[in-house]
């Protein structure tokens, strides 16, 4: 991540309007589990979560967990780790917790669609209570173009073409990388 957000720094401009998201990436490792009585193979998965410009396409911040996409409680600490000055960050419902808009909006404007049956109750977040009346009171279309959250969709590509491009290194059986001993010391031959 220190090296994706590093080249993210030199890549973005001063100040970005940055995407939040998590994709499931299924790999070629499975688990044995009991379905109805009888053993099945299940393929693990792992969630991975990451933000990035949605202007330049650069990763800023990433993180990878065991499992399948689903609400992600670390968005806080992803988002306090990006350098770049932010405008507007766009995320799904996903994302739409009290604590993570209110978190980006003590720097940024959150632009993150809440769900269906939220509710305006603040419970220490100003902001969310903004958001959720904003959402209701223009219905989804009208905040959509309003927000800009349309911005969000173009910018869906983005793990479809970073699994596509590493769809091999992503899909394997284990984290250790083959043919890699670091106890051996390395020699040089002789001249």
């Amino acid at each position: 991540e220190a090296v994706m957000r590093s080249f993210g720094e030199r890549v973005s401009k001063d100040v970005m309007d940055c995407v939040f998201d998590a994709t499931g990436v299924r790999i070629r490792k499975y688990d044995i589990v009991i379905h109805a009585g009888e053993e099945r193979r299940e393929r693990q998965g792992v969630n991975l979560n990451a933000a990035w410009d949605a202007d330049e396409k650069v990763f800023h911040a990433s993180e990878v967990l065991k499992g399948k996409a689903r609400e992600y409680p670390g968005a806080e600490d992803m988002f306090k780790r990006i350098n770049t000055s932010i405008e507007n960050v766009y995320g799904d419902t996903g994302y739409a917790g009290r604590g993570f808009i209110q978190t980006v909006a003590d720097s940024a404007e959150p632009v993150v669609k809440p769900q269906s049956n939220a509710t305006p109750k603040a419970k220490g977040s100003p902001a969310w209570r903004k958001l959720v009346k904003e959402y209701q009171e223009l219905g989804y279309e009208d905040w959509r173009d309003e927000t800009g959250y349309g911005e969000r969709f173009p910018n869906e590509g983005q793990f479809g073409s970073l699994v596509s491009r590493f769809s091999k290194e992503a899909n394997v059986r284990s984290t250790r990388r083959k043919g890699l001993n670091r106890s051996r010391s390395f020699r040089r031959p002789a001249v």
